[in-house]
C-alpha cells in the first residue's frame, strides 16, 4: 500500500510532510545536501530529507522495497535492468598535496608521482577504482600506498598534514582547498571522468513525489561541473 498506492496518490510539495530518502556517497552529501535543503525549504517546507549509504546489492534491494526514493552518484557496479537513470554531470579527478610540500608545490610529473608516497581510497561498495584502472597501462610502475582510507572526504585533511599525495574528485578538491592548505594539480596520467547519475526504480517512474524530486535534483545539478 505504501509503495504502490500511496506513492501514486496526489502529491503537493507545499503540504508534503513526508521524508525523501536518498542514497548518496560521502561526497554526495557534501555536494548535494546544501542545495537540496535550500530548495526543499522554499518549495516543500514541511518535508525532510534523509541520506543513506548502500553498497550496490543493498541499494538495489532497498529501492525495490521502496525504502529509497532516489540514488545519486557514480554507479559502475549497479545493474540497471530494473532501474531508470539520468546523467547529471561528469567530473574528473585531480592530485592534491599540501600547499607547502617540499617537492610538489608547482605540479606533479609522472616520475614525481611514482616517487611520492600516497593515500588511497578503497570503498567496499565499489568493485573498481578509477585511479587503479588508469594506472594499469603504466605497469610495472605502481604507486607506493602508505595509507588506505574508506572515504574520500577524509583524504584532504590527512594530505594537508603530511607529504602524502591523494587523488580525489575535482569538485571535492576545489571545495576542500578553500578549507585546508592544499595545492590542486592535474594528474600526470589520464583518469576517465566519473559519470554522476540519479537512479530510480522503474516501478516508481511515474510516482508524483519521485518525479518531483528527480526534477528538483536535475534542476540544481544537471550539466554542471560541480554544485
Amino acid at each position: 500500500i505504501r509503495t504502490d498506492i500511496l506513492a501514486h496518490a496526489g502529491f503537493d510539495p507545499a503540504t508534503e510532510q513526508g521524508v525523501f530518502t536518498i542514497s548518496v556517497s560521502d561526497i554526495g552529501e557534501l555536494e548535494f545536501a546544501p542545495g537540496l535543503v535550500e530548495r526543499l525549504r522554499a518549495r516543500a517546507p514541511h518535508a525532510s530529507v534523509r541520506t543513506v549509504i548502500h553498497d550496490p546489492k543493498t541499494l538495489a534491494e532497498a529501492m525495490d522495497a521502496g525504502e529509497v526514493d532516489l540514488a545519486i552518484g557514480y554507479f559502475p557496479d549497479l545493474s540497471t535492468a530494473v532501474f531508470k537513470q539520468q546523467v547529471l554531470f561528469h567530473h574528473g579527478s585531480v592530485c592534491i598535496v599540501r600547499r607547502d610540500h617540499p617537492a610538489l608545490g608547482a605540479g606533479i610529473d609522472l616520475d614525481q608521482y611514482f616517487a611520492a608516497e600516497h593515500v588511497a581510497v578503497a570503498q567496499e561498495s565499489r568493485l573498481h577504482d578509477l585511479t587503479e584502472l588508469a594506472l594499469i597501462p603504466l605497469l610495472p610502475r605502481c604507486r607506493r600506498i602508505v595509507l588506505t582510507l574508506s572515504h574520500f572526504v577524509n583524504v584532504a585533511f590527512l594530505v594537508a598534514r603530511s607529504d602524502l599525495v591523494g587523488v580525489i574528485p575535482r569538485p571535492l578538491a576545489l571545495r576542500q582547498a578553500q578549507i585546508y592548505p592544499l595545492a590542486v594539480h592535474e594528474t600526470p596520467f589520464d583518469i576517465p571522468p566519473m559519470e554522476i547519475k540519479q537512479v530510480w526504480h522503474r516501478r516508481f517512474d511515474s510516482s508524483p513525489r519521485v518525479v518531483w524530486l528527480r526534477n528538483l535534483i536535475a534542476e540544481m545539478s544537471q550539466n554542471k561541473p560541480s554544485l
